[in-house]
């Protein structure tokens, strides 16, 4: 078994920071000896990714993606705001985009969207619907919302019509436990 030798960081500068995301220009010594003068490191805050259900169904919304110019299927997500527990985080962003509330707001797991270049924990947070009628999102970031059976959202991952990696790994993260719990 080859043994791990960890990078050793040499230089760190900030190039960008903002309340979003700060970006770093970092040097260092990579595990077999060479220099790496240009890595780029983002550091994000962390944020959550709601899995509300109801019955055998998953709230899902879309959302158009500047990054790549296109809309995507994806889940109710944001970031924490300061002081502001996984939970609670997940409580207010699926009632900003949605307008549902939920209750039964349990933490899932926390994962570490692309740890080869960006900093962030994303909380995975599963909930229950509560009976309420879905209101426009006031930013206007959700282009639509509905509601898929657990089958057709598996399908869809495989079809590559969820594409989004966040909504994805959440999802099948949720669907580990659903399966777990005999559901």
């Amino acid at each position: 078994m080859t043994r791990f030798r960890a990078w050793k960081l040499l230089d760190r500068r900030v190039l960008y920071q903002s309340q979003w995301a700060a970006v770093e220009l970092n040097a260092y010594f990579g595990p077999l000896g060479s220099r790496i003068d240009d890595y780029l490191i983002i550091r994000r805050p962390p944020f959550v990714l709601v899995v509300a259900e109801r019955d055998d169904e998953v709230l899902m919304i879309e959302q158009y993606r500047p990054a790549t110019e296109r809309t995507y299927l994806c889940l109710p997500a944001g970031y924490l705001q300061d002081g502001e527990t996984a939970l609670v985080a997940a409580e207010r962003e699926l009632n900003e985009e949605t307008g549902f509330s939920a209750h039964s707001f349990r933490q899932v797991s926390i994962l570490h969207p692309l740890p080869g270049y960006v900093h962030s924990d994303a909380y995975v947070v599963r909930c229950v619907l509560a009976s309420q009628e879905p209101r426009n999102d006031p930013d206007g970031e959700v282009v639509n919302i509905s509601f898929s059976p657990w089958r057709k959202v598996l399908l869809s991952i495989q079809d590559g019509t969820i594409c989004e990696m966040q909504a994805v790994a959440a999802l099948l993260v949720v669907q580990l436990e659903r399966q777990g719990q005999g559901a």
